[in-house]
């Protein structure tokens, strides 16, 4: 059974699943404070990244350098992540049973 309670709040097309995201739709209707979250959060991420690759590459700027180890637990890596990231986005698409 459908809750019918805050229905006339939504305009037609928003209750027919017709609304289209845009610069007038939910995002922008966000608060500030959700918007500053989500920035705040996206800059969180890009350091959390960041400084760790930095830190990779200062000590690969050495004398010494990266050595054998280094760099297959950095090839390792960077498989893992691209292996993951297919497996994600595959299981994430939507499939259509014949």
């Amino acid at each position: 059974m459908r809750d019918n309670r805050n229905s006339e709040s939504l305009s037609a097309e928003a209750q027919h699943g017709e609304a289209h995201p845009g610069p007038h739709g939910p995002l922008w209707r966000a608060p500030p404070v959700i918007l500053l979250a989500g920035a705040l959060t996206a800059a969180a991420v890009l350091l959390l990244n960041l400084v760790p690759l930095a830190a990779v590459a200062w000590l690969a700027s050495k004398p010494a350098g990266l050595i054998e180890a280094d760099l297959a637990a950095l090839r390792f890596t960077l498989v893992q992540a691209a292996l993951s990231a297919t497996l994600s986005v595959a299981l994430a698409l939507p499939w259509r049973g014949h």
